[in-house]
């Protein structure tokens, strides 16, 4: 993003006076969190608000960052009183900074974006893999996961299984349904003349590794038996053919560890 496009220490504040209500979405920068990152600021800016966005890239969001700003803590002590609705993405960022939010924001409204609810696959894990130290650790997360969703004002999931998990948790009437928010393409390719396969998770998210793994050790050599012509692709960042359980042909199995947003829209 070029350096003038970047929020300096009065811009949000400026916002808020000439543009109307504000919203500050708070979120580490990870290729997995863009796509529902990327769905919630839409959201938000059709519904007529502005908004500035901790380290976001994106060129229609105003983005508090270096050198204006050092950290999330910065951007609330500074800019105290200016928002009105602070949306906080994940666990990690719902369990430092709600607090914070609150103190310097009493009158915004909070919403905690679940993601997915980490104790769950913690749990299930620990049960395939029988650890019990796994199983402490789900319920510390339950926890701080429950503990966040009683103190926002609303908490949105993408999941109804989970949302009915919350409800029972903390009421149903603060928690809310909303899907990925993906736009329709046109096709150009016809099924017929398709072939192969793909897998796509970056390989810093355990479960799509263990996805990985399950696939090319259990899955592909059953497919195999049936049709060895049939090519598969892992796709997502970290990837390399290093972090494959076993050594496949590149010509049978290949890995791509990056992709553009240019290849992924003509892809589609």
């Amino acid at each position: 993003m070029r350096e003038n496009q970047r929020c300096n220490s009065g811009a949000v504040a400026d916002t808020a006076k000439n543009g109307g209500p504000t919203v500050i979405a708070s979120w580490p920068i990870s290729h997995s969190s863009g796509a529902p990152l990327a769905g919630g600021t839409a959201m938000l800016r059709s519904s007529g608000r502005k908004v500035a966005a901790i380290n976001s890239t994106q060129p229609w969001i105003a983005a508090c960052a270096a050198p204006h700003y050092s950290c999330v803590e910065d951007v609330l002590w500074r800019q105290a009183g200016t928002f009105d609705l602070i949306y906080l993405h994940r666990l990690t960022n719902a369990d430092r900074y709600l607090s914070l939010a609150r103190r310097y924001n009493p009158q915004a409204r909070t919403i905690y974006s679940v993601a997915d609810l980490h104790h769950l696959r913690v749990a299930r894990q620990a049960h395939v893999e029988a650890r019990p130290e796994l199983l402490a650790l789900s319920r510390r997360i339950a926890a701080s996961e429950i503990t966040a969703a009683r103190r926002a004002d609303l908490v949105l999931t993408h999941s109804p299984v989970e949302a009915e998990l919350l409800g029972r948790e903390i009421g149903g009437a603060k928690v809310h349904v909303v899907p990925f928010s993906v736009r329709r393409r046109p096709l150009h390719s016809p099924f017929a003349k398709r072939h192969g396969m793909a897998i796509i998770g970056g390989y810093g998210h355990p479960p799509n590794a263990d996805a990985v793994h399950h696939l090319i050790s259990d899955v592909l050599p059953l497919v195999w038996q049936e049709d060895p012509a049939i090519t598969c692709k892992v796709v997502g960042h970290g990837w390399s053919r290093e972090r494959l359980p076993t050594p496949i042909p590149e010509s049978t199995l290949s890995v791509r560890s990056t992709i553009s947003m240019r290849c992924s829209r003509r892809c589609a």
